[in-house]
């Protein structure tokens, strides 16, 4: 009786890290449903795993020094399931997933991709603001309750307009935005009690 090979690589903590140090020439023999990856842990370091993740998350980008097109499907499997299920360790001992790490750290570019610190990224993309518009700019990532529009009224006072009721005309009639929801809303409960 001949068993089938199987590869179980699962919990080892690698105080260094490299691609080449997944560079396994007999994986290729092994079915990929014997193939058990998991609980690795590397450094979160970018510059070391840049090469992983270019192989196993940016390989749709078809990127310079992307060698997916160059590895045994086997191999490649390997490497991505080992980039998926791994977590990495970072300098204050705090565990991360590898995949998270390397999506926050590494930037797109026209060349290829760069470890960018994401804090840095963030304050580089972030839009140029002006010092009239500082009090009432609000980022996408911010919440949009603490933001006061104002106006000023006919007399030059300013006034709160976060809480006026926008309306709209429709053939002649206004209604304001509370009417249409009151009527859809009872529509939909009439229509509710129908059924």
């Amino acid at each position: 009786m001949v068993a089938s090979p199987a590869l179980s690589f699962q919990s080892n903590s690698f105080p260094e890290f490299s691609l080449d140090m997944l560079h396994f020439p007999a994986i290729r023999n092994i079915p990929l449903g014997s193939l058990v990856v998991r609980a690795n842990t590397v450094p979160c370091d970018c510059e070391a795993v840049q090469e992983l993740a270019l192989l196993a998350d940016f390989d749709h980008l078809d990127l310079k020094g992307d060698r997916s097109k160059d590895t045994e499907f086997g191999d490649l499997v390997f490497k991505k399931e080992f980039y998926s299920t791994s977590n990495c360790v970072l300098k204050n001992g705090k565990e991360l997933r590898l995949k998270k790490f390397a999506r926050s750290w590494l930037e797109v570019t026209k060349t290829g991709i760069k470890c960018t610190s994401p804090e840095e990224r963030k304050k580089r993309l972030a839009p140029k603001k002006n010092i009239e518009d500082e009090n009432n700019s609000v980022l996408a990532d911010e919440p949009h309750i603490e933001k006061v529009k104002v106006k000023k009224n006919n007399d030059g006072k300013m006034r709160d307009i976060s809480l006026d009721i926008p309306n709209k005309t429709v053939a002649g009639n206004t209604y304001s935005s509370t009417t249409s929801r009151y009527k859809l809303f009872v529509t939909l409960l009439l229509f509710c009690f129908i059924l």
